[in-house]
């Protein structure tokens, strides 16, 4: 198994919205083209381009950028990155838990 899961962090986000990319943590023996087969035959998609890196912790990741044809932002939701999509109807609640604050006068 190449692809182990995709990253969801902040710049992960922020590089799928800006320039539709997806970043996933694969086998540190996995070749760029071999990470390119894989995802395209899985989620049948064209990819642009495939980078590489091995982090500090020893993890090997893949920035996957996708053709415009292909938002990354699906890719992402039948992943369930973008789980607030499905969740929207939940939103007013978790806004009302979360951001009633109440402000008191000294």
């Amino acid at each position: 198994m190449i692809i182990k899961y995709p990253l969801s962090t902040e710049k992960s986000i922020r590089l799928m919205e800006s320039e539709n990319k997806l970043v996933f943590i694969v086998d540190r023996k996995a070749k760029k083209q071999d990470i390119k087969d894989e995802i395209e035959k899985t989620y049948k998609v064209r990819i642009l381009s495939v980078r590489t890196f091995i982090d500090p912790k020893g993890r090997k990741k893949a920035y996957i950028k996708f053709s415009d044809e292909t938002p990354a932002i699906d890719i992402a939701t039948q992943l369930g990155l973008m789980w607030w999509k499905w969740n929207i109807f939940s939103i007013p609640k978790i806004s009302e838990k979360f951001f009633s604050i109440k402000w008191e006068k000294e």
